[in-house]
């Protein structure tokens, strides 16, 4: 069970790192998909999460591809400082993937990515 990151029940961010690796370097599908989405929207460390997507990436399972490019259209959604210039670099290694559903997730990122430049320009950044 992951460990409990909200206000009632903090654990430190280090616990964290260490419990979202160690379901990174296993196989269960489901468990490291929903690992990507908590450490995306969980963690402070918007580069700690982005490289374990990029890791994850390259696994040979097209479903946890998949569950990392989730993980990456949260990371883009929920964190103002996320390079939107190497997510949207990462995004397009995979658009011309074989497998429709990873493209089809790739061209919601972009237009996450599209919504948070516009969203960074309102507020000057």
């Amino acid at each position: 069970m992951p460990p409990v990151l909200d206000d009632a029940n903090r654990v430190s961010m280090k616990a964290a790192a260490l419990h979202f690796d160690q379901i990174f370097a296993g196989d269960d599908v489901a468990s490291i998909c929903e690992a990507i989405l908590q450490a995306a929207g969980l963690m402070k460390d918007w580069e700690w999460v982005f490289v374990r997507v990029q890791s994850m990436l390259e696994r040979p399972d097209p479903g946890i591809r998949i569950g990392a490019m989730k993980g990456l259209g949260h990371l883009v959604r929920e964190n103002e400082k996320l390079d939107l210039d190497a997510a949207e670099e990462m995004v397009g290694m995979w658009l011309e993937s074989e497998d429709l559903a990873l493209r089809e997730q790739c061209e919601q990122v972009k237009g996450y990515i599209l919504e948070a430049r516009l969203h960074h320009r309102k507020l000057g950044f």
